[in-house]
């Protein structure tokens, strides 16, 4: 996340990290007790995950967080790399984990119902990703922001035709703050009427120019992928 804030620990605890097959990191969203939502480019050729849950700072060694080993994974049929299109994929974990306390729980999904675009509303935005363009690596401790939801159109002036009805994007210059690598597949939530967090997208891709380019983020329109969702998890959404 470049110029966020750090998070309290727990403050968001469908956060996830993961640590993937050869070396990789992302960030995902728990979304129930057995399923955690992730960008397909996370997945694409991963082995496996080691997934922690209720982390706070990857880097140390944190005794009430999980450390739990997936190998379970579905990837959106439309995931396309080229085109940055079905940048969504799920991974299921080996056993369903206790979401009754406070530090591990899900986060809701956006209802099937609900049709907004949230062109110009407030987002929330989590992740280990990079804090700064260059050769450093992912944040130890989690990072927060908030950013501006804008409408395609003003994305598509950046990115042209690989953003679809599918693809929703942030402003960097609003608040000047965005996502970086290692914060992909992380949730991008809007807090609804009852002070609920609602993730509305999966982090997706940032510009070729670099995090700190000031060009829009783009993320995965969760509302385009829940009755995917629904399908391989059998959650009622």
């Amino acid at each position: 996340i470049i110029n966020g804030a750090e998070a309290t620990p727990h403050e968001f605890p469908w956060v996830t990290a993961l640590f993937i097959s050869g070396g990789s990191f992302c960030t995902a969203s728990l979304i129930s007790d057995e399923w955690v939502l992730t960008a397909a480019h996370c997945a694409d050729g991963a082995l496996y995950f080691d997934v922690y849950l209720g982390a706070h700072n990857v880097r140390i060694t944190e005794t009430e967080r999980l450390e739990i080993r997936a190998n379970e994974k579905y990837i959106h049929p439309d995931w396309n790399p080229n085109t940055l299109t079905g940048d969504v994929a799920l991974i299921k974990l080996p056993t369903p984990v206790d979401i009754s306390g406070s530090n591990v729980r899900p986060i809701c999904l956006q209802d099937p119902t609900d049709t907004s675009l949230y062109e110009g509303a407030e987002a929330h935005i989590a992740g280990w990703g990079k804090t700064a363009d260059g050769p450093g690596g992912i944040s130890p401790t989690l990072q927060k922001s908030t950013v501006t939801v804008i409408s395609n159109d003003e994305c598509q002036n950046t990115y042209g035709i690989i953003i679809r009805p599918s693809t929703i994007c942030t402003s960097f210059t609003d608040t000047n703050s965005g996502t970086c690598n290692g914060d992909s597949g992380s949730a991008m939530s809007v807090i609804n009427s009852n002070g609920q967090y609602t993730q509305i997208g999966v982090t997706s891709f940032v510009s070729s120019a670099g995090c700190e380019s000031g060009n829009p983020d783009g993320y995965a329109r969760l509302s385009s992928y829940l009755s995917w969702i629904s399908s391989i998890t059998g959650l009622v959404l």
